[in-house]
């Protein structure tokens, strides 16, 4: 065009038209599509009758995040979870023999999946803390449609600011999945051992390979290498080892001091306060009130006495329909059928927990008012109808928890996992993990939200003191049950965790092995 115009200069003035003609048409063909999505994108699948059309129409609408187009727009209820429906995208051709081919890269149209997904990722941080329950959160989230922004393996500064920072538009609600400190180090250092590659090891090497390529890859690395070395031969495949030389005191405190380094070493070792460190501390009166407003905890415990499941799966279901609620609450049609094809997806998946999505919510608005603090609102399961626990039957999953014990699903990573440490070493761990314990009880501490109507014979004991200086959102992490009973279920998981350390929680009871010693001397 340059040497063109340079002869003939009236040349450049129609190249210029050209150009902007085409972008022209280019934009409309653009906006056009989006009416397509947005308006009659129902015709290729759901236009085989007149009647089915009319149904459509009177169906809400839900906002449908595609990440396909990376658009997003409103359909009909149906639409939203039907995967079969198609529609029509632009595609690049992905031939890349030559670079005079890929140069030559031409959209074309094709038939795409619709996936539409409930878009909370601007609104909604989920810190996946390892060993927690993490993986089983997030199967569960992508199953009913959810997309939030995760964070794993270790807090990422730049979430942090954002989480923190004067900007209207930045989250308001982070979720993060709690689980005893001492059962996460139990199965993270045995996870470890499954994962590094063994100087014998016959599976396929390599620096990448996920969790649910554990059986035929392992992963290997400079660094990992020293990770694998220190776990099989300086603690001998033993977490219990490392869990003691926490409290040798010999050699001036040399051992001890190491142990504590190696901790840091390990794969899944930040701790929760080293996750949620930017809500503790002298830094907290100035965090801006623009940005984060609420804190979630889902708790991954069994407590004593309690049914052989975990409660896990179903405080994810709660807190799933929770923000579903969030977003769709005023709308009490559409919370229904949300509901319902939570229960769909939970039987036809096998992703759930035995009781159907009802039995968490009222069955009526106006049962609200009634609510008395029981389980008298909230409708029973019936027994004929619960579902065998995800982890049981989605092959999706990581790993099948019956055929490797070192699977993150709920049933593999109960509390009993812990007994494999003796009573010293769960004391040192205890020990080590005691800022841990007292952000969990500074999650309890809030004297306006926690129930003690279901637990009037006894409190929560106060062993491990509350955290001074701690953001007022952690004080609520159990507040987003939809009724009392939730909130109870939720605290009584976090204070099944520190009662169940009690005892080696009380420094003022002296060092651990005076502790366990007298434990001994009582025949305890």
């Amino acid at each position: 065009i340059m040497k063109t115009t340079a002869r003939r200069p009236g040349i450049l003035s129609l190249s210029l038209l050209s150009v902007s003609l085409l972008t022209v048409n280019v934009m409309l063909t653009s906006n056009q599509r989006l009416r397509h999505l947005s308006s009659s994108s129902s015709s290729s699948s759901f236009s085989s009758s007149a009647s089915t059309t009319s149904s459509l129409s009177t169906e809400p609408l839900l906002e449908c995040f595609d990440a396909t187009t990376e658009t997003t727009f409103r359909v009909p209820f149906s639409q939203f979870y039907n995967s079969s429906f198609l529609i029509e995208t632009d595609a690049r051709d992905t031939s890349t023999r030559t670079k005079r081919k890929r140069k030559r890269k031409r959209k074309r149209k094709e038939a795409t999946p619709l996936r539409c997904r409930h878009d909370f990722r601007n609104s909604t941080v989920f810190f996946h803390v390892g060993k927690a329950g993490g993986g089983t959160f997030q199967t569960h989230q992508r199953a009913h449609r959810l997309r939030l922004r995760p964070v794993h393996p270790s807090p990422s500064s730049r979430i942090v600011d954002r989480l923190v920072s004067l900007d209207a538009s930045s989250p308001e609600l982070l979720v993060v999945n709690v689980r005893d400190p001492i059962d996460r180090f139990v199965s993270a250092f045995r996870w470890r051992l499954l994962r590094l590659c063994s100087p014998d090891d016959e599976r396929e090497r390599g620096k990448r390979g996920g969790a649910a390529e554990a059986d035929r890859r392992c992963k290997i690395s400079e660094e990992l290498e020293e990770e694998e070395r220190m776990l099989r031969a300086t603690y001998r495949s033993d977490p219990n080892v490392l869990a003691e030389a926490l409290c040798d005191d010999g050699d001036d405190g040399t051992r001890r001091e190491k142990a504590r380094r190696d901790m840091t070493r390990m794969g899944h070792s930040a701790t929760l306060r080293e996750w949620l460190d930017f809500l503790v501390g002298d830094h907290v009166s100035g965090i801006p009130t623009v940005g984060l407003r609420e804190l979630w905890v889902v708790p991954l415990e069994t407590p004593p006495g309690a049914d052989d499941e975990p409660q896990f799966e179903r405080h994810v279901d709660r807190l799933l329909l929770s923000l579903l609620r969030s977003k769709y609450g005023r709308d009490p049609d559409v919370m229904r059928r949300i509901r319902r094809t939570f229960d769909e997806v939970n039987t036809t998946v096998g992703v759930g927990s035995r009781h159907s999505a009802a039995d968490y919510y009222y069955q009526d608005e106006s049962d609200k008012d009634n609510d008395d603090g029981d389980n008298d609102g909230i409708r029973n399961a019936d027994d004929n109808t619960r579902q065998t626990p995800f982890h049981n039957l989605n092959s999706n999953t990581k790993q099948n928890s019956n055929a490797n014990p070192n699977s993150n699903s709920t049933r593999a990573i109960k509390p009993a996992a812990a007994k494999t440490l003796s009573p010293l070493g769960e004391c040192c761990l205890a020990r080590y993990y005691l800022d841990d314990y007292r952000l969990i009880q500074t999650m309890l501490f809030n004297p306006e939200d926690y129930d003690t109507r279901h637990d009037a014979a006894s409190t929560t004991k106060m062993i491990p003191p509350i955290l001074p200086n701690a953001h007022p959102v952690l004080q609520r992490a159990c507040s987003w049950g939809e009724n009392a009973h939730h909130r109870y279920l939720c605290q009584r998981d976090l204070k099944s965790m520190i009662e169940r350390r009690a005892k080696y929680l009380d420094v003022q009871q002296g060092s651990c092995r005076r502790v366990v010693k007298g434990d001994d001397a009582d025949g305890g």
